[in-house]
């Protein structure tokens, strides 16, 4: 009974451990497909890329992607990955790509498919290639995008970090904003546009510019003259310049060239190394950083004439000549020239203050020519016309000024040769006496000059004896 009971128990148990085996192997065999991958879909769609990511998937150990251009058509398989999720490059702008995926392992091959999920690549996203600001406006750049990009959307903020605001639409590939404030920074971004799918593309990369400053107003200027040489130009001070610029011309109308720049606050220039007697016009600006502000109205002044003298030259004595002219106004001094000949060389003797000058230490009985130029501390004006004058010769007339150098003496022979009239001698003596002083007053004038007048009282004097002489005849006569 007990061996029997046995043997039941034996059968029962092996039928279990059967049983057991055969649920164990039919568990192994379901678990080793790996199953339907779930929730596919699309996590990232750029330009030119499309990232599909879905559930993980037990007992796979690898995953399959397929893509299609259609979703009927054929799926091609693109990529074998590891991971839950793909990114898919290289891909056309605005273009529709369906996806699935399935898992697979080594032992038994591939699980069921995924669902299929499907993605549009978006619009190229602009570039901006260049921004320039003005005054009060700023032009954006960018590169020209596909046909599907039907207008550019342009975006706006004064900080890289804050709210950007859509500004304008175009469908050029340049944009110009217009009516900014003066010397501000904005930052700009564009997005392409698709109206047939209603879609915009990614932003652009950020740029920025900064508008330029208020075009400075034009200045009051005026010009004065300070020499021959020299001309002062003022003009009034502009909130905000930076500084000014100074033009000059020959002429009112221009061209005027630029001679100056100045820092702020700089409101006068003295342009020097001008030429004598002529006028000069000028015209100022103020500017801040690279923008140049409005010129002033021209204000010209003529540079001062420096006079040429009139020169008079006259014999001093045998070996002197004195030089004589008129003053020159602002004259500082005058310059002297002599020359041996009328068109010679004339060579710079002296310089002085006075508006004369006696020439001394000449030869005698020689003609010199002279001439004299005025010097106003800057410019020397023209040289005189040419004034001559000959020294004296020894012994002969001078002139009605006596000669400075020469001091003649009467010698003890002529005061001894000067004699008193007596009754005995009366006619001689009186010949002797005029001879004598006559000579004395030709050694003591130094010259011939009274000569002349002498010899016409002897001849009176003597006429006048004579008729004496005969009246006495004619009295013992009778």
């Amino acid at each position: 009974m007990s061996f029997t009971k046995n043997i039941k128990k034996g059968k029962i148990l092996s039928i279990v451990l059967f049983l057991t085996l055969m649920i164990s192997l039919v568990t192994v065999a379901s678990a080793a497909v790996p199953e339907k991958p779930t929730y596919i879909g699309i996590a990232e769609i750029g330009s030119s890329n499309i990232e599909v990511a879905w559930s993980p998937v037990a007992n796979a150990d690898y995953y399959y992607v397929f893509k299609s251009a259609s979703e009927n058509g054929v799926y091609v398989m693109i990529d074998v990955t590891s991971q839950p999720k793909f990114q898919d490059t290289g891909l056309e702008s605005m273009k529709m790509y369906y996806y699935k995926v399935a898992g697979y392992n080594e032992t038994d091959g591939y699980g069921p498919e995924s669902d299929i999920t499907s993605a549009r690549t978006a619009l190229m996203e602009p570039y901006i290639t260049a921004i320039t600001g003005g005054p009060s406006s700023i032009i954006v750049d960018w590169s020209y995008i596909n046909y599907y990009a039907d207008s550019y959307w342009v975006y706006k903020s004064e900080f890289p970090s804050g709210m950007f605001v859509h500004i304008g639409t175009t469908t050029e590939n340049r944009f110009e904003d217009t009516g900014l404030g003066y010397d501000t920074t904005y930052y700009y971004y564009v997005k392409s546009y698709n109206e047939t799918h209603g879609v915009y593309s990614d932003r652009s990369n950020m740029d920025a510019a900064k508008t330029g400053h208020l075009k400075p107003i034009a200045p009051i200027a005026y010009a004065t003259t300070i020499n021959s040489s020299a001309i002062k130009i003022e003009w009034n001070d502009i909130a905000s310049v930076d500084g000014y610029r100074l033009y000059r011309s020959d002429y009112r109308e221009g061209p005027y060239s630029q001679i100056k720049q100045t820092t702020s606050h700089i409101t006068e220039y003295i342009d020097e190394g001008l030429e004598q007697s002529t006028t000069y016009y000028y015209k100022v600006s103020g500017y801040v950083h690279t923008v140049e502000g409005h010129p002033s109205d021209p204000t010209d002044a003529t540079t001062l004439y420096v006079g040429k003298p009139v020169l008079i030259a006259e014999a001093a004595g045998t070996s002197s000549i004195r030089l004589e002219w008129n003053v020159i106004d602002d004259a500082f001094d005058y310059d002297v020239y002599r020359s041996l000949t009328e068109n010679g060389v004339y060579e710079k003797i002296d310089t002085t203050e006075f508006v004369e000058y006696l020439d001394t230490g000449l030869e005698h009985s020689t003609t010199y020519y002279y001439k004299v130029a005025a010097y106003d501390g800057v410019n020397r004006g023209a040289q005189s016309e040419t004034a001559e004058a000959t020294t004296q010769t020894p012994g002969t007339t001078g002139p009605s000024k006596p000669d400075p150098e020469t001091k003649p003496e009467v010698t003890p022979e002529a005061e001894d040769s000067v004699k008193p009239m007596t009754a005995g001698n009366e006619i001689p003596a009186f010949e002797t006496q005029v001879e004598d002083n006559a000579q004395s007053n030709d050694v003591k004038n130094g010259s011939a000059g009274f000569v002349l007048p002498i010899f016409l009282i002897l001849a009176i004097l003597t006429t006048g004896v004579l008729y004496a002489r005969a009246k006495r005849r004619v009295g013992s006569k009778k």
